[in-house]
């Protein structure tokens, strides 16, 4: 890690990236959004599974074909083929009627990760006779590799979701309108002091109103939620309807920023795909390089490009253009050697903000990563979130310090960039270079991430200094 440039916020250009569930918004927001396809389908949104619904019935839609499984198949339950190889054809059928309860779609979303981790589990003892039968037990490498392969599952939820045509139909009225009553109604709620610190990432530093070293770059930094959830409008939405309740507050700095998540046609029932197709040989590489934001990985392929292009632009002395990532300017090839751009850019701060083990790639891969806590009073080991305590375990086992933002001044190393100039460092962009890269990057942070309960901590820590 670099120190020169200290804390001086005219040597570098923050760039700070947040998860939306459990991090921005204090809960996981995904059922409101199904919410918001039953209600247009006329069909009750039922919070519990049914009495009457078996666990698995009728979570195949028609049109999703699965291959003849084995009898010894753990996940087939009265008839209904198992997940274990299901193909699915290339359109969803249109929408059908008596669609299953949405506990229901997330108990088959479940059974096929449960599957699915007791098969990596078999094949890990395959391969250490000795182990942990638990991949808990095991490396970074090993933790990231397994959510890498995880793609597999969301894609099949995603087809599901689509096949079923759980949103086909919604329009942005109905989007704009389920945003506004979630937050009206505090069923979603932002976390306390969102608002003051993206304003101060973002908004212009004393040297950028100056003429200062940023070369002519209007903000000090950039701000930007990267999401695996949905939707890009209902997030929007909600950030302007927050804004609103704190009149005081609002600067309407949360309009122009950008946001990375999947987006749902609703003419079509279709989720977007941000990650264009990529043909290779490998269909392993086929799926971990194309599809939609569905994994750890696929967010820090994001927030990499993301810095990537805001350095480039700085050395320039032009500004990324608003939304950006909304837009899917994911092509690597156009900024892949930017590194720290023209002599005079300034250096990059990454900063990342998320809550589970599905950001471990992004806390670890960034020059900071802050990895939210809602804790019991004063006592930090009371985490209350599973969510939560899930990442503060995998950390301890990884041998990751956490420690609280309010030492940042005492313990933290001055919020310097990364030495290459980028912010998120090198590395290849094949998906065999991310876990080596993300390895190395632990230890030269120290092997240390930190914690905050909301965003006050941060914004008191002197963090985004």
């Amino acid at each position: 890690m670099a120190t020169g440039h200290g804390n001086d916020p005219s040597s570098h250009m923050t760039c700070l990236f947040l998860d939306w569930d459990g991090t921005l918004a204090t809960t996981d927001t995904l059922a409101r959004i199904a919410r918001i396809g039953y209600d247009h389908q006329g069909q009750k949104y039922d919070a519990k599974q049914p009495e009457d619904e078996d666990e698995f019935l009728g979570i195949y839609p028609p049109g999703y074909e699965t291959s003849s499984s084995s009898s010894s198949n753990p996940l087939q339950t009265k008839g209904v083929p198992g997940p274990t190889a299901p193909t699915i054809a290339a359109e969803p059928t249109s929408s059908a009627p008596g669609r299953p309860s949405w506990p229901a779609i997330s108990n088959a979303y479940m059974a096929d990760l449960n599957h699915f981790t007791k098969r990596e589990n078999r094949k890990k003892r395959e391969r250490k006779p000795n182990s942990s039968a638990e991949l808990s037990d095991t490396s970074l490498a090993e933790i990231l590799s397994f959510q890498q392969r995880t793609r597999e599952i969301e894609e099949r939820s995603t087809r599901r979701l689509e096949k079923w045509g759980i949103w086909k139909g919604i329009t942005d009225y109905e989007i704009d309108a389920a945003a506004k009553d979630a937050i009206d109604s505090g069923e979603i709620a932002l976390r306390n002091g969102w608002e003051d610190a993206i304003r101060q990432a973002v908004e212009p530093s004393s040297s950028s109103a100056s003429g200062g070293q940023n070369n002519g770059t209007s903000h000090q930094g950039k701000a930007a939620i990267v999401s695996v959830g949905w939707s890009i409008r209902f997030i929007r939405q909600c950030l302007a309807q927050g804004e609103k309740h704190d009149k005081q507050k609002s600067s309407g700095v949360t309009a122009s920023m950008d946001i990375a998540a999947n987006e749902i046609d609703g003419a079509t029932g279709h989720m977007s795909r941000y990650f264009d197709e990529v043909k290779s040989p490998n269909p392993r590489r086929n799926l971990a390089r194309s599809g939609g934001i569905w994994t750890g990985e696929d967010k820090w392929r994001i927030v990499r490009e993301f810095v990537r292009t805001a350095a480039a632009a700085d050395a320039q002395g032009t500004d990324t253009d608003s939304n950006n990532i909304d837009s899917r300017t994911q092509s690597s090839s156009s900024s892949n050697n930017s590194g720290g751009g023209k002599k005079g850019g300034r250096k990059i701060k990454s900063i990342y903000v998320g809550d589970s083990t599905g950001d471990l790639e992004c806390l670890v891969g960034c020059d900071v990563g802050i990895c939210v806590r809602d804790v019991e009073g004063q006592d930090e080991s009371k985490i209350l979130r599973s969510s939560q305590r899930s990442l503060a375990e995998t950390c301890d086992r990884l041998g990751i310090h956490v420690k609280w933002v309010g030492h940042w001044r005492k313990d933290g190393n001055g919020g310097a960039p990364s030495g290459d100039g980028n912010g998120t460092g090198g590395g290849g962009d094949d998906v065999d270079d991310i876990i080596p890269e993300l390895e190395a990057k632990m230890l030269a942070k120290g092997k240390i991430l930190w914690w905050a309960r909301d965003f006050n901590e941060i914004v008191q820590s002197g963090i985004l200094d």
